[in-house]
């Protein structure tokens, strides 16, 4: 408000259609809540019920079971095995904690996929480096990369962790969306979750919200 209206925009959908950045395919997976999981977004929901409750700390909460929820795992490895193994070629995973990548580095392996590796801190800063130059296929990281990374030959994203924010989401998918001069012809392709509407709380609906924002931005071509 200080510093006025916008005069200028440049967003995502300009990009693709001016070609800076290349189209992409959108994948959405639903899944559903297991029990227990529908049971502790429901007790979390009622400590928040009061008046004066934070709910900007209850939908975070809410947002944590739904990063690890079990049967994420359980669509993906089915889409996998579908003859979607590309999905793990060139391809960077994002997940929520270190504990539950091991779960997804699981179905990888179920899946003889073997030339991965992770990138959960400073540590494994090697592994980015070997992702750039083509030495592995796949890295299995978290959120507090999604900034910085610039591998051209990056094609696939899969993101079981997804923020509410759009420019997260953005961010995650624009480091599959860079042009590659020795791939005029690379379209990328964005793999999602989103839970089925269990009517348990409001997270069902930002999901479906960002699945049609995603949806939408897909449909996004190139101008000729």
């Amino acid at each position: 408000n200080e510093i006025g209206p916008i005069i200028f925009q440049f967003d995502i959908n300009t990009a693709i259609e001016r070609g800076i950045l290349v189209e992409f395919d959108y994948k959405p997976l639903t899944f559903k809540l297991t029990e227990e999981e529908t049971t502790e977004i429901a007790i979390i929901i009622r400590k928040f019920s009061h008046e004066n409750a934070d709910k900007e700390m209850m939908a975070l909460l809410v947002s944590n079971v739904k990063k690890t929820a079990t049967n994420k795992l359980v669509v993906f490895k089915e889409f996998i095995l579908q003859n979607n193994f590309f999905l793990l070629k060139k391809s960077i995973i994002f997940v929520h904690t270190m504990e539950y990548g091991h779960k997804v580095t699981k179905i990888m392996n179920e899946a003889r996929m073997t030339s991965y590796n992770t990138f959960y801190s400073e540590d494994n800063e090697e592994n980015l480096k070997k992702l750039a130059n083509g030495e592995i296929d796949c890295l299995v990281t978290c959120h507090k990369v999604s900034q910085g990374i610039d591998i051209k030959s990056l094609e696939n994203v899969i993101i079981f962790s997804s923020n509410v924010h759009q420019l997260e989401t953005i961010q995650r998918l624009g480091r599959a969306l860079r042009t590659e001069k020795s791939n005029p012809n690379k379209k990328a392709f964005l793999l999602d979750f989103c839970a089925y509407d269990n009517k348990v709380d409001e997270e069902s609906n930002r999901d479906t919200q960002r699945k049609d924002w995603l949806s939408k931005l897909a449909s996004t071509k190139k101008l000729e």
